[in-house]
């Protein structure tokens, strides 16, 4: 009786080929269950990992009532210092993985400016990455979740952090399935086009289904963003990006409420964007010629006229009163009387 409890005990505990188990698993089986499942399915961690070689740790295994939920560690063989990601895998007894989640990701050490020579280049390196946390760029609170859908009911996702909020209606997959939030940095996206500028929301969003509606997805809008676009909610975009490029989707923005939300019915890289102001198109007519500068003509002081006599050209004539000789007046001689 007891070969024959071991050999049904052998059987229960058999895999099939797909990795099912044919019965109930051990919670040793469901150990070894969780490695094998994030050794196959590194693409999980993101493209920051998913080509590179890692290494896993087992944290923790604790037995329910119907799941095991396994701990493990994971982070990069090579070139890493620092502090590895933990995950969360609950494993239904009968085998199945029910739940995957990033509990957070790896985090390198603080000494990022080992080896840099200067000092002047530690403090640009340091304040950079400063700027970076500050901008939002890097978020401590938002990590990778897995949340179940199911055909005949509505589902909603909501990021750790809070920052986006994924609606789904029902009837969205046509079968069981898992839809995955991932938070990504500017190192992760293709580049933006020139015009735009990303906020601290960038993620990507995958499921094992295909979507047979439209979803909606929600993204809270900062201060700081509404700032960005000078208060203007067309200056808000939510990108997306697929086909090789970024599609600007029609996104409805409420300062209001802080959020923006758009429409979609296809799933990858997301990322609210904030569209600069277009320069002042540059005048096409031809400027007027400018003249030389003509020199200011100097006055010249009039000369003071001099009074110069004139000879005279007058001929002077002679005068026209002839002198007439005197008339000799006779003079009376008195008659000397002859003698007789």
């Amino acid at each position: 009786m007891a070969e024959e409890q071991d050999k049904n005990d052998e059987e229960k505990f058999e895999f099939t080929a797909e990795g099912e188990a044919l019965g109930y698993i051990s919670l040793d089986q469901a150990r070894v269950l969780a490695l094998q499942h994030a050794r196959d399915n590194a693409g999980f961690y993101g493209p920051g990992y998913a080509n590179r070689e890692l290494v896993w740790d087992e944290l923790s295994a604790e037995e329910g009532e119907d799941y095991y939920r396994i701990r493990l560690s994971y982070r990069p063989v090579r070139g890493f210092r620092g502090k590895p990601g933990v995950e969360l895998l609950a494993i239904d007894k009968s085998g199945p993985i029910a739940l995957r989640q990033i509990l957070s990701e790896p985090r390198p050490s603080r000494r990022l400016f080992y080896g840099l020579a200067g000092a002047g280049v530690l403090l640009a390196v340091a304040v950079t990455t400063a700027g970076l946390f500050a901008a939002g760029v890097f978020s401590s609170s938002e990590t990778t979740t897995t949340i179940s859908l199911s055909p005949r009911a509505p589902s909603r996702l909501v990021s750790p952090g809070g920052g986006v909020t994924v609606d789904l209606p029902a009837d969205s997959v046509a079968a069981p399935a898992q839809l995955t939030y991932r938070p990504l940095t500017l190192t992760d996206i293709p580049v933006l086009p020139a015009r735009y500028t990303a906020t601290g929301a960038i993620f990507d969003l995958t499921t094992d289904s295909t979507l047979l509606k439209p979803i909606t997805v929600s993204i809270r809008v900062s201060a700081a963003d509404a700032v960005a676009a000078g208060s203007d909610e067309e200056n808000l975009l939510i990108q997306q990006h697929h086909d090789g490029a970024w599609i600007p989707l029609p996104t409805t923005v409420d300062f209001t409420a802080s959020t923006a939300s758009a429409r979609v019915d296809r799933l990858s890289f997301f990322a609210l964007t904030v569209r600069k102001a277009l320069p002042r198109p540059t005048s096409t007519v031809a400027p007027f010629p400018t003249l030389a500068p003509t020199s200011t003509p100097t006055a010249i002081p009039a000369p003071t006229p001099t009074n110069t006599p004139l000879p005279s050209t007058a001929t002077p004539l002679p005068p026209t009163n002839t002198p007439v000789p005197p008339t000799a007046t006779p003079v009376l001689t008195p008659e000397t009387p002859t003698p007789a």
